[in-house]
């Protein structure tokens, strides 16, 4: 018997060993399957900021615009300077021609002959001259030879004076022209100079795109590592997380009791029933109920939905989710002429709608204004519930889009009867505007669809483009309630990538078919993307009882 015990004791612990260390194991693949991606991610953001600055000879945009506003400064200053000056000649050449145009040189008082010494000279020895001739004239007549002569000596100095003022005329002239040429050339040098400010705003621009989706990618990947080490120290630890409390002993024999016999025999065989459930569920790995599914999550139900089998009943030659919608189903709560079909199709439907309220409530402060819905392996009706939702949503009043960015197995489009002749696809990558894109529903008119489009050959680059960020801001003021429809959790990063701009994440389970290995992967995929999960929401196998 102890023999017995020792092993079943050394095999729960080493199970418990191997069941962390194949949990740890999971995510460490995870974080390493993603490390490769996130690198070259770096290397590539690196690479084009590398060569922005080669092609445009620059280190930093904003060491750069501070040389080019210095130096506009300081030339738009000289500018101001030059002008100052061209128009203070500009007036002293004015008054220059106004002075010599007069008839007597001698009443010439312009600044500009007032600061030549020679024209000074010569005035001040014509002003002696006047005074002998005034003199001389009282004692002589006009014809004698000393009143011609003093005459003669004046006309010379007239003649003079009227070379001297054409010299500061001309002198005049070439300063005028030299501060009109440095003043031209000032313009060329500040238009030049605006043109490079208006280059570097277009290169700032780039610059600081491409710098902030470095540093994110940066520090994405940092985590990565950071958990990546983390999970190495703990694959590398062998302590066993459970602790044998009492080892077994030698057996005592004791007196027969028929009532401690019964007793330990129903002990026994309850632990042996429960230690069964146990290695049966463990092997089984399958979520069956709503109280497992919290118990696995640690995450609040959002909603349970019936099977699709209720609608199809109703309408069995169709199987888009756009025709379960009855006439007035989302309206109306109450089944026509008692009909116990039309009954359970509202109650079908009135599950969506609590779904709705329940996404609205979880933050009263701040509503929920955008989801991502998301499983964790296809095929568990995510589409089914985001188009459902979304008609729910649009007939309780709010303006709805629904975007379909599963742009590996695009659905909603079929679901609600649309084309899906241009999409989000053809709008990222054609640069199509919203308006010619984006559908609106024949169900319910509050309801507008973007499909997905032409499929591209690489999903999760488009999804994580600087342009689909942009639309996901510039939609958010346009909308009420917006739903983004992505592919699963496990093995896809896209679900990842929009719901860090988003309100959160909705996971979609079908009760009976997830497997909790995929489960828990996908939950701890989220912890290390620290994406956000706003609670899950389980679709049941077996049909309700209303």
């Amino acid at each position: 018997m102890r023999f017995v015990l020792e092993n079943v004791s050394q095999a729960y612990l080493d199970y418990s060993l191997q069941s962390r260390q194949a949990d740890i194991q999971r995510g460490l693949d995870f974080v390493r399957d993603k490390i490769p991606g996130l690198e070259a991610r770096v290397q590539e953001l690196q690479g084009q900021l590398q060569e922005l600055r080669q092609s445009n000879d620059l280190i930093d945009p904003a060491s750069r615009g501070g040389q080019l506003s210095d130096q506009l400064n300081s030339f738009t200053q000289e500018q101001l300077t030059t002008q100052v000056e061209l128009e203070q000649t500009r007036a002293l050449y004015g008054d220059l021609r106004q002075q010599l145009s007069q008839r007597s040189q001698e009443s010439a008082a312009s600044s500009a002959l007032g600061q030549n010494p020679r024209y000074q000279s010569l005035l001040n020895q014509l002003l002696e001259i006047d005074s002998q001739i005034a003199a001389t004239s009282t004692l002589f007549y006009e014809d004698t030879d000393e009143i011609q002569l003093l005459r003669e000596q004046r006309q010379n100095l007239l003649t003079l004076l009227e070379r001297e003022g054409a010299q500061a005329e001309r002198e005049v002239i070439g300063q005028i022209r030299t501060l009109e040429a440095r003043e031209q050339a000032l313009q060329e040098t500040i238009s030049n100079l605006n043109g490079g400010v208006d280059e570097l705003s277009g290169l700032s621009r780039s610059y600081t795109d491409i710098q902030r989706e470095l540093d994110v990618a940066t520090e994405n990947l940092s985590q990565f590592l950071t958990k990546r080490e983390a999970l190495q120290i703990d694959v590398a630890q062998r302590e066993v997380p459970w602790e044998l409390l009492t080892p077994p002993s030698e057996a005592e024999p004791i007196a027969a009791s028929l009532a401690r016999n019964l007793v330990l025999g129903t002990a026994l065989g309850l632990l042996l029933g429960v230690g069964l459930a146990i290695v049966s569920d463990k092997f089984t790995d399958i979520v069956y109920t709503p109280e497992e599914l919290k118990r696995l999550t640690g995450l609040p139900l959002l909603g349970i939905i019936p099977p699709n089998q209720e609608l199809e009943e109703l309408v069995p030659e169709r199987e888009s989710v756009a025709l379960l919608q009855p006439a007035g189903a989302w309206q109306g709560d109450a089944p026509q002429n008692g009909s116990t079909r039309s009954y359970k199709v509202v109650r079908f439907l009135e599950a969506f709608r609590s779904l709705f309220a329940n996404l609205r409530l979880l933050n009263l402060d701040t509503p929920i204004q955008s989801v991502v819905i998301s499983s964790a392996i296809p095929g568990e009706g995510k589409s089914t519930i985001a188009s459902c939702l979304a008609q729910a949503a649009a007939a309780m009043g709010q303006r709805v889009l629904l975007v379909d960015t599963d742009l590996r197995r695009p659905r909603v489009h079929e679901y609600l009867g649309l084309p899906n002749d241009r999409g989000i696809t053809d709008m990222i990558v054609e640069g199509l505007n919203f308006s010619e894109v984006v559908q609106r529903s024949t169900l319910e008119p509050n309801l507008f669809v973007l499909t997905a489009g032409q499929t591209p050959p690489d999903p999760t680059r488009l999804l994580s483009s600087q342009k689909m960020q942009t639309f996901m801001q510039q939609v958010q003021n346009r909308f009420d309630f917006i739903i983004y429809d992505t592919p699963p959790l496990v093995g896809f990063a896209d679900a990842y990538l929009l719901a860090s701009h988003t309100s959160g994440l909705v996971l979609v389970t079908e009760l009976g078919r997830l497997k909790r290995s995929s489960l828990e992967q996908a939950i701890e995929q989220s912890r290390v993307s620290s994406t956000p999960i706003l609670g899950v929401v389980a679709r049941s196998k077996k049909p309700l009882n209303f």
